[in-house]
């Protein structure tokens, strides 16, 4: 903070200085002016001199200028370019990883409802077993016929639900791969999160240097134009000077 504020205030004291230049030589041109309207040649030929060199002095300035303009658009183009291409790698890096994440939890899902189908499906045929088994309980025992019946149906619902929790134990096995494959997955999709982070970081990192070494590179040849159009202003000053001595 304090650097920054240093930095305002010594931006604040040159535009003030230069203001004040300024100020100063458009007196003494309006001065010359003067003189030189009233016939004066020395005069007429001092404010010429002053007038070419300030011309030149903004010429350079303005050249200056726009040459640190496109200077710095061009390291700013960069750096988008830069930041862009890597954003772009992370957001691929990152939709992979999602996908996999999402089709293993999708496998999971799956597996897990195709148990709890089963799950519900043995209960429903144990239920319907207990049920027969009650009925045949309550059958007179020489009600042959509708006994065997009975007895048939009570073995047929728990051969099916025999059948049905083999598959479900079957499935519980792929259950446990399921979602051993999903904590693969996410744990692999948090390690491409932090490398995906990383490259990010990489790229701001390398375009603010970028930039930045574009603004010092900038800024040095902006002071050195200036000091040459601030020394052609002077050189102009002294030799206007003399010529109305």
């Amino acid at each position: 903070a304090k650097k920054e504020a240093a930095a305002k205030e010594a931006a604040a004291q040159k535009e003030a200085a230069a203001r004040d230049a300024a100020s100063k030589a458009a007196a003494r041109e309006a001065e010359l002016a003067a003189a030189a309207a009233a016939g004066d040649s020395a005069a007429a030929e001092a404010a010429q001199v002053l007038s070419q060199a300030k011309a030149e002095s903004q010429r350079l300035l303005k050249e200056s200028a726009s040459a640190g303009a496109a200077k710095m658009s061009g390291a700013k183009s960069q750096a988008a370019a830069i930041t862009s291409e890597a954003g772009g790698k992370a957001a691929a890096l990152r939709s992979e990883a999602s996908g996999v994440v999402s089709a293993a939890k999708r496998e999971l899902t799956l597996v897990r409802g195709e148990i709890g189908s089963l799950k519900a499906d043995i209960s429903r045929l144990g239920t319907q077993a207990q049920q027969a088994q009650a009925e045949l309980d309550k059958t007179f025992f020489l009600n042959f016929g509708k006994r065997g019946e009975l007895k048939d149906q009570i073995k047929g619902l728990q051969k099916t639900a025999d059948v049905k929790q083999k598959a479900a134990d079957k499935l519980a096995k792929a259950e446990e791969k399921a979602a051993g494959e999903l904590v693969k997955a996410e744990g692999k999709a948090a390690k491409v999160g932090e490398q995906a982070a990383k490259i990010e970081k990489e790229a701001a990192d390398k375009a603010g240097k970028l930039v930045g070494e574009a603004e010092k590179s900038a800024a040095a040849a902006s002071k050195k134009v200036e000091a040459e159009a601030a020394k052609l202003i002077k050189t102009a000053e002294a030799k206007a000077k003399a010529l109305v001595k």
